[in-house]
């Protein structure tokens, strides 16, 4: 299990990478335009893996554009990333970005809570062309959430699975006790709604495992 500290913006980068988080995710989405230089210098020293998130709107994010803008967004952070996040309309760039040398998150992030068929479909999908699949849902009730639990428990490893939204927050923190691979957590700037701070993400699994 490894934890994640999304970032934002710059202000919080600093503290991301001197969080000792096991990987920072840097969301390029909301990352202002006129700090991609200068994060890319930053962050191209440090020694913790790399993940490159463009989030599109569709899943959560704040990019609009089209899959080759989306592409294009990409081309400059290849060189540093460990790690790239691709939403299923992006599939058909995994092959390319590999050979940059990342491997490849295979993501979805849904409002809703698929029932337990749908989400193996959704997980053979994602590593039709991922090397690691990241599911993403809204639960409703709890029936939603022992379902995701088990269904985490139960997948091919490694997988990563999570939550949006508050409503069901101490998911976050359960789901890597049952196999979920990545826990995304913030250092300052939450960048999804229900995040822990890296700090409080780490109480929690210690006192939990």
């Amino acid at each position: 299990m490894k934890i994640v500290v999304s970032v934002p913006d710059l202000d919080t980068l600093e503290h991301a990478v001197a969080s000792g988080a096991d990987a920072v995710e840097v969301r390029l989405d909301l990352l202002p335009d006129s700090d991609h230089i200068q994060a890319r210098e930053a962050l191209s020293t440090t020694s913790t893996p790399l993940i490159i998130t463009l989030r599109t709107e569709a899943e959560g994010g704040a990019f609009r554009g089209t899959a080759d803008q989306w592409r294009m967004r990409l081309e400059p952070w290849l060189a540093i990333a460990d790690y790239v996040d691709i939403e299923m309309p992006f599939a058909a760039y995994a092959d390319d970005i590999r050979c940059c040398g990342a491997e490849i998150i295979a993501s979805i992030h849904r409002n809703d809570m698929p029932d337990p068929a749908s989400l193996k479909k959704i997980e053979e999908e994602l590593r039709g062309y991922g090397d690691l699949p990241k599911i993403i849902v809204t639960p409703a009730r709890m029936e939603d959430a022992l379902l995701l639990l088990t269904f985490t428990a139960m997948a091919e490893k490694p997988i990563a699975t999570g939550v949006m939204g508050e409503g069901f927050r101490y998911m976050r923190v359960i789901l890597p006790l049952f196999g979920s691979e990545l826990a995304f957590c913030h250092a300052g700037i939450p960048t999804s709604p229900g995040q822990y701070h890296i700090n409080e993400m780490r109480q929690l699994l210690e006192m939990l495992a």
